[in-house]
């Protein structure tokens, strides 16, 4: 008997599939993304996730800030991360390039302004210069140092420490166009390692020794006695340092507390040879969870004979053992590598295998050894090879060889051959590239101007005003400023001097009064980054008012926060903050004002308010009510804006979640039963109004449990109770009745939004049924944690769970409910996987419960179709909807994707690699199970990293089902289209005489497979040439 049948989807991009089956007999099809002999291995979810939840946190806060490049590697743990935006789509445009006059000494590091630079001149003096990121042009003068080494700057916070000297650290400060000095760290005869900034300490090897010391305070906080040589690295609240033992000449990494200076431990890393390095030494580390890294500039010794310079070290080991401490596998790096969590990302030069790129993940506690992954080598992707550049993450995306790599799903998002040279590094919405070392270009994603969505006011002021113009080459300029509207085109008049400048609207961007009164904008994204620029304004107006309360207040926690934003806003006259800091930091018991510290936090607030208000100011002046939505009973249930308006929503709440008139549109536009929550959760709840006017949303709860009649949403939220949880919400739609416990409104309401536009292109697809249908909404349980997810999805079939695990989504048949999980907010490649789950797992609910082309039946539909022939169409049809590229908003959608996973397994596949098209296309459900032991070759993907593929003979079946589907769908401009909707019909109503298919579709099983493969090979190479 049929007990239970699922349809699942990986999470990640779908390649290779396993089939089981459950101690109850009932059939399992399963997907993951890579073959059974290498999921544990590929599994690069795992890399991101980590050994724990505590020791990621932690790491977290040093990787480089979002649009920073703080030290060379990136944050202060030399991770090579950051938290900035990532690009995922191209291609980009090159919009500035800065000439540095010479050879970089080292990798350039910066922030969301301003860049610095490094070079040696013809002296052998280093030569400092800072640039603006924006215009790209120098700030101030030159600074040099009269030094033949490295100057190894750290620039954070807008403070740049730098090795000055042979015996000296220098510590300044960005002020103006310029670097003032504020602290200067000299040991006469003494020789300086490298120095690293943190929290306002430098901590530095100083002879035989390491120090740390607070910036302007004499005193070391603490110093550490040993041969410590080369850059240091800070994570997790620890100092990582290079130290030699003078005796033995072993190389150890050793830990240190960094608030105290206690030495946690020193492990052996491997011993080397010629003595102690001479100070500053080159040797680095990097640090990230339970990894580090440590690359020498001379080979050590390692184990088995092994000599390297780049030797990985699991943390997690005892640091006092005898034995070196190194992980084998990450031994011939050439690079300094990215941590990523649990494993690493680097190039590496094998003795034996030769060059190639590998990511390598740390298996759980007790599961042998680090496996690695390669990317790139001989024989796949090998043009990565040519320029085997350090590769650096924006969150989970790497920018290498010229393109962006998700980690997550090991997809390619982009590439562009132009960038394929130079050394990458993620800047906030870009990327900066350095040319053969003497050449920094910025990259952005190319800009188009929206037509069409031009901004302007109704009532523009007529009196010119103080303000800001944004022009489209990226010139800003400041003065009076009055807009003239006319029939030809609109003006702003630069009013002023002798003469008054116009500038036609095709000549700028944004255009704004000092107090938020809104003069033009060239479309939504303009209006946007120019109230945000105007914004940096009046939050530096607004924090000015602070700096004296804050210095008087003597509270050094307060003085941070108001130093760290101060900085970040390029304030000057900062001194008097700056010392009174200072010497609260001294004192063990802070001598605090109370009366000025509640006056300065007072104010402090309002710094977020006056950005809010600001915002709130041009909203107002360009508000549209938009358009009334009313139910079937003809009330009005909210109101459809101009998307414009959601946006300048969120804007105006992200500066201020607290601002009620904001608070209270967003009110208006929510179904009655919403509380907003208090802080930035408030955001979120924009991007629910949006959908809900689009798809009006009921709320429902559970009853107490004493109800006499319980509605049908209520029956289905206290089912979904039973052995789940008891803080469910229901969200119905016309289509769509989604239960969770999540409170993240976004997410819910985005998956809302794709799901009920699935069900118009279905419904388009299997127009004109007749069949009456109990045409409730699709239940689709909502999960809050994959660990949730696979606990719910296993309960009634727990021989699965080791697949489910491995999944993101699963439709239920006999139960006709759909299981899902949502990825974190920030992951966009987890998010594309997630939305192609959505649409494959709603595809199989869909058909099986409200296509009216199909009749209602009591009988399971599986166990009517399980022994009939034609099952590739169930899983090819649902792959050709999950592919489809959805604009819910504007109702539109691309129905062919090239660099979906299995039409790329199909393009790169040879013919001889590909299951027989007679076997698949007469292949029944119950006889799937055996296509797992067909043989299989490996092959690369074009959009794919990881290695070779190897998909199986079930990954093959679906890989060539929805190859084969896509084709019958999209090619010839569709005109085979209404053939593949009547096969999917005769397949779930067991027409069996036409599921042959020359029946069908008048081709012979040969023909039609060789048609798919030849098309799907022209798509993906035209992905590559538009590319």
């Amino acid at each position: 008997m049929i007990h239970r049948s699922i349809c699942v989807l990986a999470l990640a991009a779908p390649v290779a599939f396993f089939v089981v089956r459950s101690t109850t007999q009932a059939p399992v099809q399963v997907e993951t993304t890579r073959s059974e002999a290498a999921s544990t291995a590929n599994s690069f979810d795992a890399l991101l996730a980590g050994p724990t939840a505590a020791s990621l946190q932690s790491a977290e806060d040093t990787v480089a800030p979002a649009g920073t490049w703080q030290v060379e590697g990136g944050g202060i743990n030399r991770a090579r991360m950051t938290a900035s935006t990532p690009v995922i789509a191209g291609p980009l445009e090159k919009t500035i390039t800065i000439d540095p006059g010479g050879e970089l000494e080292a990798e350039p590091i910066f922030d969301q302004e301003t860049l610095v630079t490094v070079r040696s001149n013809s002296k052998g003096q280093k030569i400092l210069q800072l640039w603006n990121l924006e215009t790209g042009r120098p700030l101030g003068g030159e600074k040099t140092f009269d030094t033949s080494a490295r100057i190894a700057p750290c620039f954070v916070d807008g403070e740049l420490v730098v090795r000055a000297e042979d015996d000296t650290i220098e510590v300044h400060r960005l002020s103006g166009n310029g670097l003032r000095r504020i602290d200067r760290i000299r040991e006469k005869d003494v020789v300086m390692g490298h120095p690293l900034l943190v929290n306002d300490s430098v901590v530095v090897p100083m002879g035989d020794s390491l120090v740390r010391r607070d910036v302007r305070v004499n005193d070391p906080v603490w110093k550490v006695e040993g041969a410590f040589r080369g850059h240091v690295a800070f994570s997790d609240g620890k100092i990582y340092a290079v130290d030699y033992d003078a005796t033995s000449g072993m190389c150890r990494l050793a830990v240190i507390d960094f608030a105290t200076g206690e030495v946690k431990g020193r492990h052996a890393v491997g011993r080397g040879a010629g003595g102690v390095p001479e100070l500053p030494g080159e040797d680095r580390v990097t640090a990230r969870g339970l990894l580090a890294f440590v690359q020498t500039e001379k080979p050590l010794g390692v184990s088995g004979g092994i000599k390297s310079n780049s030797v990985g070290i699991d943390l997690s080991k005892d640091p006092n053992a005898v034995t070196p401490a190194a992980i084998l596998g990450s031994t011939f790096m050439t690079e300094a590598p990215a941590i990523l969590g649990r494993g690493w990302l680097g190039f590496y030069d094998h003795p034996i295998e030769g060059e190639k790129l590998v990511a390598t993940l740390s298996p759980p506690e007790g599961m042998g050894i680090r496996q690695p992954t390669r990317l790139s080598g001989k024989g796949w992707h090998q043009e990565l090879l040519e320029h085997p550049q350090a590769p650096a993450f924006a969150r989970e995306v790497s920018y290498f060889g010229g393109l962006a790599w998700d980690a997550t799903t090991s997809r390619i998002l982009w590439r562009q051959n132009e960038l394929d040279g130079p050394t990458l590094y993620p800047c906030e919405k870009g990327v900066i590239a350095v040319r053969d070392g003497r050449s920094i270009e910025i990259w952005r994603p190319t800009r188009h101007i929206v037509e069409g969505d031009e901004v302007v006011p109704s009532a523009p002021p007529t009196e010119p005003g103080d303000g800001l113009l944004v022009l489209r080459d990226g010139k800003v300029v400041e003065g009076e400023l009055r807009l003239r509207a006319s029939e030809r085109a609109n003006e702003i008049e630069l009013v002023g001097g002798s003469s008054t400048r116009r500038y036609l609207d095709r000549d700028s961007l944004f255009a704004a009064l000092d107090d938020g009164t809104l003069l033009y904008a060239a479309d939504t994204q303009a209006l946007i980054d120019g109230l945000r620029r105007l914004g940096d304004r009046v939050e530096l107006e607004a924090l000015d008012k602070v700096l004296g309360l804050a210095a008087k207040s003597g509270d050094p926690k307060l003085m941070r926060k108001v130093l760290i934003q101060a900085r970040r806003l390029r304030m000057e006259d900062l001194d008097e903050l700056q010392e009174a800091y200072d010497e609260a930091r001294k004192l063990d018991e802070p001598d605090i004002s109370r009366r000025n510290l509640e006056k300065a936090e007072e104010r402090f607030d309002e710094v977020g308010t006056a950005r809010g208000e600001l915002y709130w100011k041009a909203v107002e002046s360009i508000w549209d009510d938009g358009e009334e939505v009313v139910d079937d009973w003809g009330d009005v249930v909210t109101r459809k804006l101009p998307r414009r308006q959601y946006r300048l929503l969120e804007l105006v709440l992200d500066a201020d979640p607290g601002f009620e008139p904001a608070r209270e549109k967003l009110e208006e536009l929510l179904p009655d039963e919403i509380d907003l929550p208090v802080g930035r959760g408030v955001v979120e709840w924009v991007e629910f109004a949006e959908v809900n006017a689009y798809h009006p949303v009921e709320i429902w709860w559970p009853t107490d449990g004493n109800a006499d009649e319980l509605t049908w949403e209520q029956d289905k939220l206290e089912e979904a109770q039973i052995g789940w949880r008891d803080d469910l919400t229901g969200y119905r739609s016309e289509r769509i009745f989604i239960i969770t416990p999540l409170k993240r409104p976004g997410g819910i309401a985005r998956c809302m939004h794709l799901a009920e536009q699935l069900c118009d292109i279905m419904e388009g697809m299997f127009a004109g049924g007749t069949n009456e249908r109990d045409l409730q909404p699709m239940v689709i349980l909502l999960f809050e944690t994959r660990m949730e997810y696979i606990e719910q999805s296993t309960k009634g079939d727990p021989a699965s769970r080791s697949i489910i695990a491995q999944t993101a989504g699963v439709y239920t048949p006999s139960e006709k409910v759909s299981r899902l999980f949502l990825p974190d907010e920030t992951d966009d490649g987890a998010w594309a996987d997630m939305i192609e789950t959505l649409l494959h797992e709603l595809t199989h609910h869909w058909v099986d419960c409200r296509n009216e082309r199909i009749p209602e039946t009591d009988e399971p539909r599986t166990g009517r179709t399980f022994a009939q022939p034609g099952y590739w169409i169930v899983e090819g049809f649902a792959s050709t909807t999950q592919f489809f590229l959805l604009d819910p908003f504007v109702g539109t959608y691309e129905t062919v994707n090239p660099r979906g996973n299995r039409i790329d397994v199909i393009a790169n596949a040879r013919d001889d690699q590909l299951l027989p098209w007679k076997l698949l296309f007469r292949r029944p459900h119950n006889q799937l199970w055996s296509l797992s032991s067909h043989s299989f070759d490996q092959f690369p993907l074009t959009w794919t990293l990881g290695g070779m593929q190897q998909p199986g003979g079930v990954g093959l079946f679906y890989a060539q089902a929805a190859t084969v589907s896509q084709y019958l769908y999209n090619a010839d401009n569709g005109r085979r289209r209404e053939q593949l909707y009547d096969y999917v019909i005769n397949y779930y109503t067991s027409n069996e005489p036409m599921l042959s298919i020359q029946e069908a579709f008048g081709m012979s099983e040969d023909q039609l497979g060789k048609a798919a493969v030849d098309w799907a090979r022209e798509v993906v190479a035209e992905s590559l040439r538009e590319d």
